[in-house]
């Protein structure tokens, strides 16, 4: 290998990203699924999520490719973007708190499907990353303020995606199918396509299902509440909502039942840690597939990684490895627990990132050679200017000569000031894309 680890380790990352390329996969499962048969029908379309443009104008040129006029439609993503999809009215949502602007967003997503959608129209669902928050709105019942103070205490509270999901798509206007069931409701044929940003590719947590039916149980949904790390107030607020809007459903009458609606997942986190590891191999390295995916605390995540690499490591020098470095890929979703004041900068992968650098710090000479990275999909790790971070066994010691407490940075969250410091941060960019996080680690095995 002619590069450093690090620089190594930066170019499969970002040549990861380049070749997920969303509108190819939207082009290839439209080939396969196609958008129904029978008499040429008008054609909705409506995009969310963080690749959203990029889904949008590989739907507009597959239905131009096949005589299937898209009228019209609702594209809802988190950047500005000087290059305007046709036919699309485009909005900014805020991420990853829905705010003002994403409940605004739902508000014109509703205008939308009540008035330009009608009966034996198609509608194509493009959901990715980022959906929940960009079209996040309350459920009639709950107030806008309430709502948002309450999903920034879920994100924050250490729950599973799962568990955050189970909760919010309770508390959102468009979450657990209830965009299905309005589409159905005007007489639409629906078809879904998702970029999948969760483990285990739950449809119900990708977007919050706003096309799945919610199966839960309000016992369920409280049950998950009881596991959040929240103050009094924000956890009684919640539970009183989240009762108060359960009392409300009971009270109206049956909605109609409708068939499920089809969902394909055109891409995966699982899909983008495989082609992370068939880069690496055409580069001569030897690989590793992980099949445990990153969930749970942040911190413990990069502590349990750091700890494999040191054993793999040691295992492949002494088996006499012939491969100078060894690669290995981690995809998934973390979560991270946050004081509940003073809040600092930072992200589940920084915060991942500096847990593991600690453990290859007191590791000594067994960490030498073991350099890992940990970064989102999508190019931005949290509400900070980075996309994650490059540690080693010096990060610790870097971060501690240039005047910080790595130990106190890593107990009060200060993840971002304390890898900024050793200069160890991977600068925020737009991919294009959002399959979750990566965490991708090279080892020198001679």
């Amino acid at each position: 290998m002619q590069t450093s680890p690090h620089d190594f380790l930066r170019a499969l990352y970002h040549d990861a990203l380049a070749a997920l390329d969303p509108s190819v996969a939207v082009h290839k499962a439209l080939e396969a699924h196609g958008l129904g048969s029978g008499v040429r029908r008008r054609v909705h379309l409506l995009a969310f999520g963080k690749a959203a443009p990029a889904m949008a104008r590989a739907a507009l040129a597959w239905c131009a490719d096949n005589a299937m006029p898209v009228v019209g439609g609702v594209l809802v993503s988190h950047e500005h973007s000087d290059d305007a999809v046709p036919v699309l009215t485009s909005f900014v949502g805020d991420h990853p708190v829905p705010a003002a602007r994403s409940q605004d967003n739902a508000t014109a997503l509703g205008v939308y499907v009540s008035s330009a959608i009608g009966a034996g129209d198609h509608v194509l669902v493009l959901l990715s990353g980022g959906s929940s928050a960009l079209i996040g709105a309350p459920r009639e019942g709950f107030a806008g303020e309430a709502y948002t103070l309450g999903v920034t205490g879920l994100l924050n509270a250490g729950l599973t995606i799962d568990g955050l999901n189970l909760v919010r798509r309770r508390l959102s206007l468009w979450g657990g199918g209830c965009l299905g069931e309005a589409l159905q409701a005007r007489g639409a044929e629906v078809l879904v396509l998702l970029l999948s940003d969760v483990p285990g590719d739950d449809l119900l947590s990708i977007g919050s299902g706003p096309c799945m039916s919610d199966g839960a149980t309000h016992e369920s949904v409280m049950q998950a509440l009881a596991g959040a790390s929240l103050t009094d107030d924000a956890r009684a607020m919640l539970s009183a909502a989240l009762t108060t809007l359960h009392d409300a459903a009971l009270a109206l009458p049956p909605l109609p039942q409708y068939g499920a609606i089809p969902h394909h997942i055109v891409a995966s986190n699982a899909q983008a840690a495989a082609l992370v590891l068939r880069l690496a191999r055409e580069r001569g390295a030897a690989v590793i597939r992980e099949p445990k995916s990153l969930v749970g605390d942040a911190h413990e995540c990069g502590a349990r990684v750091a700890r494999e690499l040191i054993t793999t490591g040691a295992v492949r020098r002494a088996d006499g490895d012939q491969a100078p470095l060894l690669v290995t890929c981690w995809g998934g979703e973390p979560t991270v627990s946050l004081p509940t004041t003073s809040v600092p900068p930072g992200g589940r992968m920084q915060a991942l990132a500096l847990s593991a650098a600690k453990v290859l710090h007191h590791a000594g000479e067994r960490a030498r050679g073991i350099t890992l990275l940990a970064a989102g999909t999508d190019g931005r790790d949290g509400p900070t200017d980075a996309a994650g971070a490059i540690v080693d066994h010096a990060t610790w010691h870097e971060i501690a000569q240039a005047g910080r407490d790595p130990d106190s940075d890593l107990v009060t969250r200060h993840n971002h000031a304390a890898l900024q410091a050793a200069r160890r941060l991977i600068p925020a960019f737009v991919s294009g894309t959002n399959e979750n996080d990566l965490v991708i680690a090279c080892v020198a095995t001679r």
